[in-house]
């Protein structure tokens, strides 16, 4: 049987653990889960805005684009840096910068275009195995 997951599942669940720690809020319902995927989770505006966009990144539904484990790490020690000296405008200007696909990020996780992510998925998958059956 042909195993589909790898690390990017992990990232995924990293996400969902790093909101439920910033938000003292553990388990997360199913209902907060599905509000959550679909991009309908009201996040307290206490929370840091690019601690929020990061993890909107992990747990985007389609794994080709989550972040690695070392870009999490890279983003996590500028958030940190940030957070300590928020007057900093070269850490702000970086951070900014590593969001603004932000929309992008929305967009490919809303319930309308999971079908088409899907859809492209399975064609990819078609194709590969098409391809290496023809080289066996």
């Amino acid at each position: 049987m042909k195993n589909d997951f790898d690390c990017k599942v992990d990232i995924y669940s990293l996400g969902l653990t790093m909101l439920c720690l910033i938000s003292y809020d553990y388990p997360i319902s199913l209902k907060e889960k599905r509000r959550i995927i679909e991009d309908k989770y009201i996040y307290p505006n206490t929370y840091n805005k690019y601690l929020i966009f990061l993890i909107k990144k992990m747990y985007v539904n389609d794994p080709n684009i989550r972040p690695t484990a070392r870009d999490v790490l890279k983003e996590l020690d500028i958030i940190e840096k940030y957070i300590k000296d928020p007057s900093n405008q070269f850490l702000k200007n970086k951070l900014d910068n590593l969001n603004q696909t932000q929309n992008n990020y929305n967009c490919i996780n809303s319930p309308q275009n999971n079908m088409q992510i899907n859809m492209q998925s399975n064609i990819q998958n078609n194709m590969q195995s098409n391809i290496q059956n023809n080289m066996q």
